[in-house]
């Protein structure tokens, strides 16, 4: 019997475990037949239960282990064993009784099963992803369907939404859909957000081999390439003007450029196949390289395969995808839920939170719109006031009544995001249910109930948010004004980033959005949150005064982190000498944070600079700056979801409102009273990890006194208004040749 399959029977095997009792024994109590009416909103799993226990007058509790789920219920008269019996089905758990009391536990082998499930899901998704990318670099002739594909095909390309070459060639594409095929796809299927895997022809130790066949795949690629280099050179060699090929060679120069029109002249040392899931990206990227005798890349190129788990830019797609598509008049969709539809009412709490909310995409006085006063004391203790019970809980509840039906529901975080929350959302029972069907739950709707769990069971059970940790964060930013940097590392502790969690993402945005950004060097960095938070006092100040901490002073915990950050997705290493070290003009300097500028040296790849891992020897410096920073106020919700702000950021505000391509985008800039002012310490930590090999880690630690008087944008500190007119000056400076900001310039070459 082949492995997989064995794994599921074995699981699966009721358990024979001595003074085990099954669960229809369980459930089969004559203490069960008690009648209950509930209706309970989005609630913790022990409160639920307890409020359960309390109507039913029979003694129910939920184990240490179910802690995490959250229930919506409503029952009108119904037998307690029936709503028991569907909480273990949505909860994928198990009632045991001891004594008088009834426990709900983990089924353990239900969820070991979910697991293997979610696993297999994943692997046949890029499975499928690879046969698209195939099917679209390799079309079969004499096939039925659009383009010479048969039907089939075409779904399989419509399923996997592989969007394509990404700073490459149609040639690399073609050569990844041939190496895709014949590596373990299984070992891409365990990637989670932040993950990479490096496969090579001559691997090192921290790399995966690639098959020793693949000769021929690079033979025909490099000819494909260098025929269609030759052909565009000639295409391009009277259009292109002096001007346009300057300013071509100077982003090359600044973004690595693809070598997609250079010839490759030399026979290939070594080849890479880059697999990784980053936070900012739409799915599973996969990168091929080819470098050179003299370890250089002399031809790369990306395609991207989306998942159904593509995180936070896949969703923000989504988001964009609707909004154009309902400009555009889409018909509604067909009704999925049984009976006969009915409209919901919906508390004025929850209309004014989808007002607010929605005025994020509005402009004018719409965008001046505030979450009430009741209302946000309410979203800033999530450990009291469960976060689902503020939108969807309730929407599901009405719908349930609605229509006369018994509800249980399991509720995943991802039903409430920042971007379900700015749209007005459905308003009848059969389109609040009739989501449940098509995005992250299951639902049957049966026999008078509606019952409903998450569509991937152990994703929301291990991406469930820590209520207590995220109320200690807000807590703590209230408290003071804005959230510290020991604030945020200890949140950063025990949860994910706000980007991977729809909830954390709602309320860190609204309470301390500097765990979001990390000011204009782009979005900050978790796993150098959580390697800040394990340094002890002693090693904070061997850096603070200017001394060198090495690699192997690490304790374990501390190296996990590291190397994180060291071979994770986001790592961007640096060879001095290499880089481009001048100082960006205009928005290319903000573009770069998100972009950094690669060399193709060999030593930019992680893999290759510490090919045995982390080295003991490796160092870490800091350095460390003093500014002035401002907290928003006024401005609506926008004004309460910006960051604590300091001169670049203001200046980037001012730039915008002031330049004509950004008109529309100004019209919907908040409208600020003013600033409390305060400092911010920086942190810029420097990693050696080989000799001249390095990385650089910003963290920012703001200090905003909450009780601090605000101060009006005219009236701001001579220093920071110098700041911030030097740094306007600057993004107007701007080479691009669609404007933004800043005439068409070409720079000097050198």
């Amino acid at each position: 019997m082949p492995l997989l399959p064995a794994i599921l029977l074995l699981i699966a095997a009721p358990s024979n475990a001595e003074g085990r009792i099954g669960q229809g024994t369980v459930l089969s109590d004559p203490k069960l037949d008690v009648k209950v009416s509930v209706e309970l909103n989005a609630a913790g799993a022990k409160t639920a239960i307890l409020r359960l226990s309390e109507s039913a007058g029979v003694s129910l509790e939920v184990s240490n282990q179910m802690l995490s789920p959250v229930l919506a219920i409503r029952t009108k008269e119904t037998a307690l064993r029936d709503v028991m019996s569907r909480i273990a089905q949505v909860t994928s758990g198990e009632w045991q009784k001891n004594d008088d009391k009834f426990t709900l536990y983990p089924n353990g082998a239900k969820q070991r099963r979910e697991a293997l499930e979610e696993r297999a899901q994943r692997l046949q998704e890029i499975r499928e992803g690879v046969k698209g990318l195939v099917q679209q670099y390799n079309p079969q002739p004499g096939n039925a369907g659009k383009g010479g594909q048969s039907d089939e095909d075409v779904e399989v390309m419509a399923q996997t939404m592989s969007f394509g070459m990404m700073g490459g060639s149609a040639n690399v594409g073609k050569a990844i859909s041939r190496i895709l095929p014949v590596i373990d796809l299984s070992l891409l299927a365990g990637l989670e957000q932040g993950d990479r895997i490096v496969f090579s022809t001559a691997p090192t130790f921290m790399q995966r081999p690639l098959p020793n066949n693949l000769g021929p795949v690079f033979a025909e690629l490099i000819a494909e390439h260098n025929k269609s280099a030759a052909a565009r050179a000639n295409e391009e060699k009277e259009a292109e003007t002096a001007e346009e090929k300057q300013l071509r060679e100077f982003y090359e120069s600044l973004f690595g450029g693809d070598k997609s029109d250079k010839p490759i002249t030399e026979r290939p040392a070594k080849a890479l196949l880059v697999a990784s899931r980053e936070s900012l990206g739409f799915g599973l990227n996969v990168e091929l390289r080819l470098y050179g005798e003299g370890g250089k890349v002399v031809l790369s190129g990306t395609t991207v395969l989306s998942l159904s788990d593509g995180g936070y830019m896949a969703d923000a797609m989504e988001f964009a995808r609707n909004q154009v598509g309902g400009q555009q008049g889409d018909a509604p969709k067909k009704p999925v839920v049984p009976g006969e539809d009915k409209p919901i009412q919906l508390s004025q709490e929850t209309m004014d939170l989808r007002k607010a909310f929605g005025s994020l995409t509005s402009g004018g006085a719409e965008s001046e719109r505030k979450i009430p006063d009741s209302l946000l004391e309410k979203f800033a203790r999530p450990d009291v006031v469960e976060p689902l019970s503020l939108g969807p809980g309730e929407a599901i509840m009405a719908a349930a009544k609605a229509k006369g039906w018994n509800l249980v529901a399991n509720l995943p975080d991802d039903l409430m995001s920042m971007y379900d929350m700015m749209q007005e959302g459905p308003t009848t029972a059969n389109g609040v249910l009739g989501e449940l069907m098509e995005g992250s739950t299951k639902a049957e709707f049966k026999d008078g109930w509606a019952t409903v769990w998450p569509d991937n069971p152990e994703k929301a059970r291990r991406e469930r948010q820590d209520r207590v940790a995220l109320a200690r964060l807000i807590a703590a930013a209230r408290s003071k004004g804005a959230a510290t940097l020991d604030d945020l590392a200890a949140y950063a502790m025990t949860s994910r980033p706000p980007m991977d969690e729809p909830i954390s993402m709602v309320y860190v945005m609204l309470f301390a959005s500097n765990a979001m950004q990390n000011g204009m060097m782009g979005m900050l960095d978790w796993n150098m949150l959580r390697l800040y938070g394990t340094l002890g006092l002693t090693q904070k100040q061997t850096l603070a005064s200017g001394n060198v901490l090495t690699f192997g002073q690490f304790i374990p915990t501390q190296k996990t982190h590291l190397a994180k950050l060291s071979f994770g997705a986001e790592a961007r290493l640096e060879v001095e000498g290499q880089s481009k070290q001048n100082k960006l003009p205009g928005i290319l300097a903000l573009a770069s944070a998100f972009l950094p500028r690669q060399t193709g040296d060999y030593r930019e790849e992680p893999t290759e600079a510490m090919p045995s891992g982390l080295p003991n020897g490796g160092l870490v410096t800091a350095t460390i700056s003093d500014d002035i920073v401002g907290k928003p106020v006024g401005g609506g919700v926008m004004g309460q979801m910006i960051a604590v702000l300091g001169a670049d950021e203001l200046a980037m505000f001012e730039w915008m409102k002031s330049d004509p391509m950004f008109a529309q985008a100004g019209e919907m800039m908040p409208k600020l009273d003013g600033l409390r002012l305060g400092t911010r310490k920086t942190y810029t930590f420097k990693f050696t990890v080989a000799p001249g090999v390095t990385f650089t880690k910003v963290l920012n630690d703001d200090f905003v006194d909450k009780n601090a008087p605000v101060t009006k944008m005219d009236n701001l500190p001579e220093a920071l208004k110098a700041k911030i007119a030097e740094k306007v000056a600057e993004f107007k400076k701007n080479p691009l040749p669609f404007g933004l900001g800043g005439r068409e310039v070409i720079p000097p070459k050198g």
